[in-house]
This record gives C-alpha cells, structure tokens and sequence, in this order.
C-alpha cells in the first residue's frame, strides 16, 4: 500500500530550481512598473493639463479656467439642486456669496440662476409663507430687471417659475 501511495503522490514533472527565484523576479518587475505608473501617470496628467492653454497667457488661462469652473458649478446645481425650499434658498445664497469670486463677463449669467432660484422658491412658499415668497419674488424682479428684463407681470414670472419647477422635476 506504501508503494502506490508514493506512486499517486510522486509530482508527475519537477521544476528546475531557479524557477522559485524567476517568480520572484517577475512578481517585483510587475510590482515595480504599477508603482512607476501611478507615480507617472498624476504628473503626466499635470503637465499635459499645464500644456493645454500655453497659447494663452497665464492669465487668461486662468480666468478661462475660472470661467469654466463657475458654469460647471452653475449647471450642475441647476441639474442637481431638487425644488425644495431648503436646496434652492441654499443654492441661492451660496451663488451670492460665490458672486465675488466671478468674473465680469459671467456676473449676468450667476445673477439670472440666483432670479430663477428665487423665483421658484416664491413658488414653492406661495402656498406656505406668502410673506417670505412675495420678498423672494420682489428679489427675483429686481434681478431680472437690473438684467434688462422688461415684461415682469406676475403672470409671466410665475409661469417661467413653474417652467423651471416642472424642468427640475423631470
């Protein structure tokens, strides 16, 4: 019985000695050129980034840069921020206070988001608090006309209000 066991338990083919070392080897060489890509890839990423507005001047790169991160910032919390009273009054007063940092050429566009802000929150309270939605809708009508906007009928504010609402829904 002896003998078949150590029949059935013989490796059928050994491996040269080196081999333990070869995998060694191979398993610090893939270690090694993951770490150098992680430690490459970021500063790859940053010199590229740098690169890409080097025909612009430093300056103009950077207010192109902030100019793109207010839209962005901008679009998103009107994609994002749900019609609760609580998000858009946050929304609102945080696009006021982020009014100081944005540049001239977008100071209109951040006020007509911080006028829909507040138009449809006059909405969301008019059932609620009339009181704080006829101060939010006297808000949005001095934005919208220091924007130049000329037709502010009750009506028509209410109906761009409920426009916006019934987008934010979707």
């Amino acid at each position: 019985m002896s003998e078949i066991w150590k029949f059935l338990t013989k490796p059928i083919f050994t491996l040269p000695a080196y081999t333990r070392t070869l995998c060694v080897a191979v398993l610090v060489f893939v270690g090694m050129a993951y770490v150098g890509y992680r430690i490459s890839a970021p500063l790859v990423y940053r010199y590229e980034s740098s690169k890409q507005f080097e025909s612009l001047g430093k300056s103009e790169a950077a207010n192109l840069r902030s100019s793109v991160l207010i839209l962005y910032k901008l679009d998103m919390s009107r994609v994002l921020v749900p019609p609760k009273e609580s998000n858009l009054r946050e929304n609102a007063v945080g696009i006021e206070s982020a009014q100081n940092n944005t540049p001239e050429n977008l100071k209109e566009v951040v006020e007509l988001q911080r006028a829909m802000d507040y138009l449809a929150l006059s909405r969301l309270e008019e059932s609620a608090d009339s009181m704080h939605a006829a101060a939010d809708l006297r808000s949005a009508r001095a934005i919208l006309q220091s924007l130049g906007w000329r037709n502010l009928s009750d009506q028509e504010l209410a109906a761009f209000a409920d426009e916006q609402i019934k987008w934010k829904v979707k």
